[in-house]
Parts: structure tokens; C-alpha cells; sequence
């Protein structure tokens, strides 16, 4: 009973203090400054004629891009803005922080909350809308990350994921098309014709605008000792790749209408067939140059990479993120807190 008594106080006292490093450093009312370096985006610097370039041009602009960004050639445009843990509250065993921060007048939160032995960051409650000029245009769904307290190097931390998407906008249009449709083919008839020409069709657009990002499972590459506010603190490198698929859908119904008066050899139903066709096809087409400028894999999806310094006391205090081509988009990091 001894044994069994001295191994739960073991348990609880080892949680106890992963709980008490969580946040520690933060109080109701503490303010927190951070500061975002961007840098120009390496798909800005090839331009939009990337596609019609060699791959050794594209080498040299973009190993120069990234030899400007470490020397310092390219100066980053730089912003900061100032956090305040607005509340502090327990609920369920857990202490949960809301941050609170100001743009352009429109208050924003997020969250932060300590359980047990872990960390957990959701950036958002619930469903996000996107609202423009009193119109609800789309939502998103922000994933929450969760990181253990405790790690050492080489420790995998969860994976997570963002979703979004706009609600379908419908319009009608009438469009010209070119058609080249022949006879129905008759084993018996000496000749076939073909007709040509051009015809004004009937057309419904249904375009949805979709994203899904997803945050890979993380791997702990190192330590180090960083300094805010003339203390330091230790913390972990996490390194995560992320997965992002973008892109705008469209369902375009083609209304069968008599083109011509004659309708012996279904002509009308041709032209609208041909018409759906020659959309599909300029839809692959068109996602396959896409995939091909943004350096898309082979499920679709453009893979960059990130890395966090996470601080039990705080939070993440610096985030550097790079784009598929290896080189810096972003800096991000705690400079003040007070």
C-alpha cells in the first residue's frame, strides 16, 4: 500500500510541476509585443513566366534570392503589434488564457490553455466567418495545437490542420463558343460533313473557393537559451512541414438550346456536349500549370516549412517559416513582455 501510495504522489508532484511551467510567465494584464519580418515571397521573384523557364534559370534566381535574404540584401518589411492576456479563468482542471490584441479598431482573441501535462493553442473559437461589406462570404476552422510541457530532443508533438471555404456563388452568363461537330456516322452514306462556326450558349457558373492546410506532425531538433526582457529562457525547436491546397472550383451547366432550326442530325446537343468538354479539359490543364508554377506534390499540395521556439513560461516566442523553395517568407517573434 506504501509502494502504491508513494508512486501516485510521485505521478502527481512530477504533473504538478509540468502544470505550474505551463505559462507561468504570464499574468492577467501582462502585455506581449511581437514583431513580423516578411520577406518578398520566392514565387514574387520568378515572376509569372516561371512556367516557360528553364530549370537551371529558375536555379540561379532562386539560389540568389536566398543568398539576398541571409546577407541581408533584402530588407524585410517589418511589424509589430501588442497582445494583453485579457482573462485568466479554470474550467474542467483547465487554465485557460484569452489574448487579446487590436487592429484597425476591431478587437481579435485567441487562447491558450494549460491541462495536465500539456499546452493547447487554438487561435480561434469555433467556426471563423469571412465578412465583407455585410456579406458573409465564406468560414474557416482554425485546428488546435498541442504541445507536450515536458519534450527533449528528438520527441514527435501532434499534428494538426486548418479548413476553410467560401459559400457557393451562382451566376448566369451567355458566352461564345467555337463548335466543330460532324454527322451522326452512317456505314452506308459516301460522305461526312462537319460543321463549324460559332453559337452564343446559355451558361450557369458556380464557383466555391476552397483551402485546407495541414500542420504535420512536428520533430524536437533542438535547444536553445533565449532572452526577453533580460531573462532567459530555455526552449525547443520545433520543426513542422506544412501542407496547403488552394484553389477556386467551378460547376458550369451549359443549357441545351436550338442553335439551329434543323435538328436531323442532333447538332444542338453536340455543341453544348463539345462546349462541357473544352471546359473540363481547360480545368485540368489549368490546375496542372498551377501545380506546376506553385510546386505543388503529387497529391496537390505546396509543402513548406516552419520552425517554432517554444518556451514552457510563455508560449512560442519566435516562428520562422519557409516557402517550398527553402527560403525564409517570415520571422516572427516575442520581443517585449511586460
Amino acid at each position: 500500500m506504501k509502494t502504491i501510495m508513494l508512486l501516485v504522489l510521485t505521478v502527481f508532484i512530477l504533473g504538478n510541476t509540468e502544470a505550474q511551467n505551463c505559462l507561468q510567465a504570464l499574468k492577467k494584464g501582462t502585455k506581449i509585443t511581437y514583431e513580423t519580418s516578411n520577406y518578398p515571397m520566392t514565387i514574387e521573384v520568378l515572376g509569372s513566366n516561371q512556367a516557360k523557364m528553364k530549370q537551371k534559370e529558375k536555379d540561379a534566381i532562386i539560389e540568389k534570392h536566398k543568398s539576398d535574404i541571409l546577407s541581408g540584401t533584402i530588407k524585410p518589411a517589418v511589424t509589430s503589434f501588442v497582445a494583453e492576456i485579457s482573462n485568466i479563468t479554470e474550467t474542467n482542471g483547465a487554465t485557460e488564457y484569452e489574448i487579446s490584441s487590436t487592429f484597425s479598431g476591431v478587437v481579435y482573441k485567441s487562447y491558450m490553455a494549460c491541462k495536465s501535462d500539456s499546452l493547447y493553442i487554438y487561435r480561434i473559437k469555433g467556426i471563423s466567418y469571412t465578412v465583407w461589406n455585410n456579406d458573409t462570404l465564406g468560414f474557416g476552422l482554425l485546428g488546435t495545437q498541442v504541445l507536450p510541457i515536458s519534450m527533449k530532443v528528438g520527441d514527435a508533438t501532434p499534428g494538426y490542420s486548418d479548413i476553410g471555404e467560401s459559400f457557393p456563388k451562382t451566376e448566369s452568363r451567355k458566352v461564345q463558343h467555337k463548335f466543330n461537330v460532324g454527322e451522326d456516322y452512317n456505314p452506308y452514306s459516301r460522305y461526312h460533313t462537319t460543321y463549324y462556326g460559332t453559337v452564343t450558349a446559355s451558361e450557369t457558373w458556380t464557383s466555391t473557393a476552397k483551402y485546407y492546410k495541414i500542420f504535420q506532425g512536428g520533430n524536437v531538433a533542438g535547444e536553445e537559451n533565449v532572452t526577453i526582457n533580460g531573462k532567459e529562457y530555455k526552449s525547443y525547436i520545433i520543426g513542422t512541414e506544412t501542407w496547403t491546397k488552394f484553389g477556386t472550383n467551378f460547376d458550369i451547366k451549359v443549357e441545351e438550346e436550338n442553335y439551329f432550326d434543323d435538328l436531323s442530325y442532333r447538332m444542338n446537343h453536340k455543341i453544348s456536349k463539345q462546349i462541357v468538354k473544352a471546359y473540363t479539359k481547360g480545368g485540368k490543364k489549368s490546375q496542372a500549370i498551377i501545380n506546376e508554377v506553385t510546386g505543388a506534390n503529387e497529391q496537390g499540395y505546396v509543402v513548406s516549412y516552419k520552425e517554432d521556439w517554444f518556451v514552457p513560461e510563455i508560449g512560442t516566442v519566435k516562428t520562422i517559416t519557409y516557402d517550398n523553395y527553402g527560403n525564409i517568407s517570415s520571422i516572427s517573434k516575442v520581443t517585449t513582455i511586460e
